[in-house]
């Protein structure tokens, strides 16, 4: 796992395309591997994470779709598994339905073990708000289901169009950051354009006249007093097919987070630093 050092707290980033997990894979109960799914040279499958959704729902949901994989004979594990694995992430979209009703929309991508996108598969259901809030058990058992359904698709299916190979000097365009009251996200991106360009990346001011867009997503839930703050950055080609998603999360307390917004926003950039430019060398052709 990457982490990265914040004075007392530790930022946790997760990356989609370059994460090298120990393995192997075993799955439970001695179900068979389905050589059919997964290619001969793929140890199995690992599961890395789902963004926009409730804490309760993302904690229910890692067990119950690793084992209903491993029911239909996928090798799986969450943050556990080889440098031959395929990874699995996704991203859950929430609107408003009719009643006390939400639509919940789950987009679930496959990233072989050299980073490239292999598929995409979305589908949606519509749930009691509550259910959805507290993560209930027939929810997430219908949430699991579907999931594998649509990583077992995935899979068999083969490979999607992967992104272009990143340039060999490539340029960077930060996009404005929008963060949560009381947080700003101007000091987050001022911080990483300053970080990154440290580093030697080449910074683009115009868009247009950039090779790669970076964008960061930040959300602050409350956990009792304290505030559990997660950010997730997007680094797209130019075209604007995602590359990678790197996360970071945090638990923070509540007290005096405007103030300290500022030095951790620093932190979180320094944190940032070494796990994108990894992603970037390892899309340069050569």
């Amino acid at each position: 796992m990457f982490r990265g050092t914040l004075t007392a707290a530790v930022f946790f980033a997760a990356v989609g395309a370059c994460q090298p997990l120990p393995r192997p894979f075993v799955p439970l109960g001695g179900a068979p591997a389905d050589e059919l799914l997964l290619p001969r040279q793929v140890d199995g499958v690992a599961l890395l994470d789902l963004g926009g959704a409730p804490a309760r729902v993302v904690e229910g949901l890692r067990g119950a779709l690793v084992a209903a994989l491993i029911r239909r004979g996928i090798p799986a594990g969450f943050s556990s598994g080889g440098r031959r694995s395929m990874f699995v992430y996704g991203e859950a979209v929430v609107r408003p339905a009719r009643g006390q009703r939400v639509e919940v929309a789950l987009d679930w991508k496959l990233v072989d073990p050299e980073g490239r996108a292999r598929g995409m598969r979305r589908f949606a259901i519509h749930a009691d708000d509550e259910a959805w809030r507290s993560g209930a058990a027939p929810l997430i058992a219908s949430l699991a289901h579907l999931s594998a359904d649509a990583v077992a698709a995935m899979l068999r299916d083969g490979s999607t169009t992967s992104p272009e190979r990143i340039a060999a000097d490539p340029r960077l365009f930060l996009a404005p950051v929008r963060a949560p009251p009381p947080l700003d996200g101007a000091p987050l991106r001022a911080a990483a354009a300053r970080v990154l360009r440290a580093t030697g990346l080449r910074m683009a001011v115009d868009r247009q006249a950039a090779d790669l867009l970076l964008e960061c997503r930040v959300t602050l839930e409350p956990v009792g007093e304290a505030r559990r703050l997660m950010l997730s950055w997007r680094l797209a080609d130019s075209g604007g097919d995602e590359i990678v998603r790197i996360r970071q999360e945090e638990r923070l307390e509540a007290a005096g987070l405007a103030a300290r917004w500022p030095a951790l926003a620093g932190a979180i950039a320094r944190a940032l630093a070494p796990e994108l430019r990894a992603a970037i060398a390892a899309g340069r052709p050569g």
